[in-house]
């Protein structure tokens, strides 16, 4: 008798260690899939895809840990959306794995849970190159898509602020001091420590699937600080461009000299000191204006341009509002005379509408923000409606 209970209590033990396993433990399950509500089985999935480090070291893959709360909210409060998909939140430990290995997670995961069944994905950041390695570099192992990529049992695929040719922002800083003014080399610095504190090495995963792919040519080709893997995977993407809206973000750069050093002062007196905002505005001055604009407007960690998942060369449009030639469908959300530019306005059929207010739209403001998140819910509801709704700009 008492040799089982002993049996059972270490049985407890082990199972209860094994189910609150967190992400910083070596041993911990690196991904889940966790559906949200009841499933049918006749609902469309949609999957959720957060970005790097959504999942810190102390929390456990396996329990949703909140990143989709503001989506989910507006989400419940839609009855065609409800009515139509399951929510299904792909969880992934960061820093663990490169994106093409926890793509393959995911295609896992999909085979093992939702086989069979065409399903959409809304990701953000980091979560749309797994989405992208997902649908362009893994074939599914079971089940009637046995062979087929993930892009072709994708119905339909929306990044919000995904770094898609990557960021200069993730590269190592002696790549980048060419760019760099000395009067600006603090505010750069300040960027650094805002991005990666002491984080990873920009050699190691995932930091470096986030690094410049190098598509505009800015970098030296011969530099080993190019992201290589992600131009390749931008190619193998082609195939399934169609399928995607992209949404990129931007927020004004052009703090004052107190501004600068105020947020600075923040950030070095408080670790992270400052709120989120603030701290990605002081990222952003280091992106564009340190950098000598050559990436563009970002949205304080990812560059339009790499958002937009833009193709090399100079636009053909002379509009005003134009920014790149995209390969794929866009929405831009960015600062300037705060309202909607008219659809008569717009550059080009690929840009499907964009949106500005005073200060912009930075990267937390395009996984938060309910204006962000309506375009987004209207977006993958029209991928499996007749008729796509009108986007409601609240």
């Amino acid at each position: 008798m008492k040799a089982r209970l002993l049996l059972l209590i270490v049985f407890l033990l082990f199972a209860s260690a094994n189910a609150f396993a967190v992400c910083g433990d070596a041993s911990s399950q690196l991904s889940a899939l966790i559906k949200q509500g009841i499933d049918d089985g006749k609902k469309v999935p949609l999957i959720l895809i957060h970005g790097h480090q959504g999942v810190d070291s102390q929390q456990s893959v396996d329990q949703d840990v909140g990143y989709w709360n503001k989506f989910l909210a507006v989400f419940q409060q839609n009855a065609e959306a409800s009515a139509k998909f399951t929510i299904f939140n792909f969880q992934y430990c960061s820093d663990r794995e490169p994106v093409a290995k926890i793509a393959e997670q995911l295609r896992d995961a999909v085979d093992k849970q939702i086989a069979d069944r065409p399903h959409v994905i809304l990701a953000h950041s980091l979560g749309g190159l797994v989405a992208t390695s997902y649908a362009a570099e893994t074939s599914h192992l079971s089940g009637k898509w046995k062979g087929k990529r993930g892009g072709e049992t994708i119905i339909g695929l929306v990044t919000l602020a995904t770094p898609h040719h990557g960021t200069p922002g993730a590269n190592d800083a002696s790549t980048m001091k060419k760019f760099v003014p000395r009067s600006l080399s603090a505010a750069y610095d300040a960027m650094h420590r805002i991005y990666w504190r002491s984080g990873p090495l920009p050699s190691a995963a995932n930091r470096s699937d986030l690094r410049w792919d190098n598509y505009d040519g800015k970098l030296p080709a011969n530099s080993k600080d190019i992201n290589s893997a992600q131009a390749k995977r931008n190619a193998a993407f082609a195939p399934f461009t169609n399928k995607l809206i992209a949404y990129a973000g931007a927020v004004d750069s052009t703090l004052n000299t107190f501004e600068i050093a105020s947020l600075i002062l923040q950030l070095k007196l408080g670790g992270n000191g400052g709120d989120d905002h603030s701290k990605l505005s002081l990222a952003n001055v280091g992106m564009v204006n340190a950098l000598g604009n050559k990436f563009g407007d970002a949205d304080g960690l990812v560059p339009r341009v790499s958002g937009l998942f833009c193709r090399n060369g100079s636009p053909t449009s002379k509009s005003k509002n134009f920014v790149c030639n995209s390969v794929s469908r866009v929405r831009r959300f960015e600062f300037g005379k705060a309202g909607e530019v008219r659809a008569s306005e717009l550059p080009d059929t690929n840009t499907l509408s964009i949106v500005r207010t005073d200060r912009g739209f930075d990267h937390l403001n395009m996984l938060t923000n309910e204006v962000v998140i309506n375009y987004a819910l209207n977006d993958i509801l029209s991928f499996v409606s007749p008729k796509p709704p009108t986007p409601r700009n609240k």
